[in-house]
């Protein structure tokens, strides 16, 4: 997702490097002067986990747990206390402890604890923090009602939010006039999170854009709901949706969805990319400014990809080889290209662009936390969901991706249970392992040549019935070797 009008880049040294508007301080650079190249932030960001953004504020996490968050505050979305802007990062600390995850709306945030509970604050004036009221918060508030459960939180850019919750059901609260919550009529205000039903069933992932959302199924379907003016949800028309509607144009193969504040890309597994919506800055990479409303191959300098972030207006593609690419609005020099030009294709970004790790939140590994101890290195532990209702009958097998240097060491867990129990296989017999601290998994865990041997029959015996969950601790002594996981892949036969 993203509607922002800045931009921000977390780099493998772990600094932070922001370009684009600056009016409310959002870059984090201690001023409110736009930047039309990549500036490095210095000022409290240390250590950083993620990176998220909102229209005008900035939150990053960071590996010991604490929040910080930059830019505009008046509706309280930093969760300060009161409503001043700032133009450094600040620490957040009510109420922010335990954190999984962040997620920035527009105006509004969201806090997801490893505990399950749900926290909100900011513009809440159509009910879009959940909280059965519209009046606004300026500290995280905890969420009760229908919040059980949590799987996944999107924030919309425009006052709304949905939640996956890990029974496969879809929630959303806020505001409604354009179907964005896919409820079947236009109700204007939702205050607590309700839930979706029509047309959802088997979600593998959801996004949401400004005002638009879509929802990509297991079977490789995507359907759209929302505004669709300028054909953002590649339907062939302007008209909105008020249920999701199965989108069927130019969507085979999806291995990614992308929205931006009016616009939608998907990144195919065949490499090919693909736009439809708002182009009036060329922000759908297409050479030219005008509007698509079905999905429309890319095809100039988007080669080779990585990630892509769409910002409000404009598009990024971050490829394998690191290099990072910009194309449409840069009013305000978002695009990080050295001036204020918009651009129609994607144009190679070169000052202050190397060793990136990643675009603002492009997270498919949901929690991760280091411990630092002087005596044993650097302990990463590794934890993710993100594989649900994986159709038995047809997988095929387990990959994962990863970075094993001499001298580190990478093992893991899985879990068939929503995380109740820990297993592991030593290539006869699965065990459950009762102690899942990093030190024990390196002891006692698999390792990741080992889980990429386990078959169908395998996990079957051990308890796979279409939900798996990985826990995984890496290990190294020496700052100059990184064990890491690229990606895990859970391959089947889709036909």
């Amino acid at each position: 997702m993203g509607f922002s009008q800045h931009t921000l880049i977390l780099k493998n040294d772990g600094t932070l490097w922001s370009c684009g508007r600056n009016d409310y301080g959002q870059l984090g650079l201690g001023d409110t002067t736009n930047r039309s190249t990549f500036t490095q932030v210095a000022t409290n960001t240390d250590d950083i986990k993620l990176v998220c953004c909102g229209y005008y504020h900035t939150f990053i996490l960071e590996n010991d747990g604490t929040l910080w968050g930059c830019g505009r505050n008046d509706y309280g979305q930093l969760g300060l206390g009161d409503t001043t802007n700032r133009s450094t990062f600040t620490q957040v600390t009510t109420n922010a402890d335990d954190i999984k995850s962040i997620y920035c709306g527009g105006y509004h945030t969201f806090m997801l604890k490893n505990d399950g509970t749900l926290w909100s604050t900011g513009c809440n004036e159509h009910g879009q923090l959940g909280l059965g009221d519209t009046t606004n918060r300026t500290t995280f508030t905890q969420v009760t009602t229908n919040t059980d459960n949590i799987k996944q939180v999107y924030c919309g850019g425009y006052n709304y939010t949905l939640i996956l919750k890990n029974n496969g059901t879809l929630w959303g609260c806020g505001l409604n006039d354009k179907g964005q919550l896919g409820l079947g009529s236009s109700y204007y205000s939702i205050t607590t999170f309700t839930e979706i039903t029509t047309n959802v069933d088997n979600i593998k992932r959801v996004y949401c854009g400004s005002e638009h959302n879509f929802m990509l199924k297991n079977d490789g379907t995507l359907w759209g709901c929302g505004w669709n003016e300028y054909g953002q949800l590649g339907l062939g028309d302007g008209s909105y949706r008020y249920t999701f509607t199965q989108v069927t144009t130019n969507t085979d193969n999806i291995k990614q969805i992308y929205c931006g504040g009016t616009h939608t890309l998907i990144l195919k597994n065949d490499g090919t990319l693909w736009s439809c919506g708002w182009n009036g800055h060329g922000q759908l990479g297409l050479g030219n400014t005008t509007d698509r409303t079905t999905f429309t191959q890319v095809t100039t300098n988007v080669n080779n990809i990585k990630e892509i972030y769409c910002g409000s207006g404009c598009t990024f593609i971050l490829k394998n080889d690191s290099t990072l690419w910009g194309t449409g609005r840069n009013n305000f020099g978002q695009l990080g290209l050295g001036d204020t030009t918009h651009r129609t294709t994607f144009t190679e970004i070169t000052t202050n662009t190397g060793d990136i790790k990643s675009l603002p939140d492009q997270y498919d590994i949901s929690f991760i936390t280091k411990v630092y101890d002087l005596n044993t290195g650097l302990i990463e532990t590794l934890d993710t969901n993100n594989f649900k209702n994986i159709p038995v009958d047809k997988f095929e097998k387990i990959k994962v991706l990863y970075t094993n240097p001499t001298d580190t060491l990478i093992a893991g867990l899985i879990s068939f249970d929503n995380k109740t129990t820990w297993k592991t296989f030593d290539g006869s017999t699965w065990n459950v392992i009762s102690d899942i601290t990093p030190n024990n998994i390196l002891l006692n865990g698999m390792d990741m040549p080992k889980v990429n041997e386990l078959d169908k029959s395998k996990l079957i015996a051990g308890g796979f019935t279409g939900n798996i969950d990985f826990r995984i601790a890496m290990k190294t002594k020496d700052v100059n070797k990184t064990p890491s996981i690229t990606k895990i892949y859970i391959e089947y036969k889709n036909d």
